[in-house]
């Protein structure tokens, strides 16, 4: 966006417009695709991590003893 006019303020008085800006609008939309796509990323990251450290339940399996062992090596 950019405003086109002139403001008095002295008098708070003035008259203006904002206009568009297609090239600057397609610019920021492009950084913010590439943030988003960045912090997808970066949750799947996490969560696969997480997943690695704490076994989901129905992961769960049981040692030929009936033992839980939770994902877990002995």
């Amino acid at each position: 966006m950019r405003f086109r006019g002139w403001l008095d303020l002295e008098r708070l008085d003035g008259i203006g417009r904002l206009e568009y800006d297609e090239r600057r609008g397609a610019h920021e939309d492009a950084i913010l695709k590439e943030q988003l796509e960045r912090y997808s990323q970066r949750l799947k990251d996490f969560e696969d991590t997480k997943r690695g450290i704490y076994p989901r339940t129905d992961e769960i399996k049981r040692d030929p003893q009936g033992q839980q062992m939770n994902g877990w090596r002995r």
